[in-house]
């Protein structure tokens, strides 16, 4: 019995740590440095798009889903995963499953708002906060 129990706790152990190590294999790990300085607008963008949450699913007013802490569309989602090569080992079939992921959404807005007219993938919350010109119309 005491050989049983100790074998259980041997393979649980070996278990949690293999998954432990497979997750920091399997994701890359985002630069905080990269992150931190466009972080407090993020986070405003997260709480505007969708109250902070990260299953969120809403249908917009050009047909089409938004999904996640930051409601990206999948062509927009797609687009921009491609862009920056985020999921170099994975076919595109597979992006749609990190969609819902929070953090991996906070890692591309952090890109895509490097760029100069970033922030207009998030046109109506960028209003609001005062860094969208709302004379500009995107085409």
């Amino acid at each position: 019995m005491k050989k049983q129990v100790i074998l259980w706790l041997v393979v649980t152990l070996a278990t949690s740590l293999l998954i432990r190590v497979s997750r920091e294999y399997l994701y890359e790990p985002v630069e905080t440095s990269k992150v931190d300085t466009l972080s407090p607008l993020i986070d405003k963008l997260a709480m505007c798009e969708s109250s902070g949450r990260t299953d969120i699913k809403i249908l917009d007013s050009n047909n089409k889903y938004s999904y996640g802490l930051l409601q990206f569309q999948e062509d927009t989602f797609v687009r921009y995963t491609k862009k920056y090569n985020f999921l170099p080992e994975a076919e595109e079939s597979e992006y749609m499953n990190f969609i819902y992921d929070g953090e991996y959404q906070k890692r591309l807005a952090n890109e895509i708002l490097k760029e100069p007219k970033g922030i207009y993938n998030w046109y109506n919350c960028g209003v609001r906060f005062g860094v969208v010109d709302k004379t500009v119309v995107i085409k």
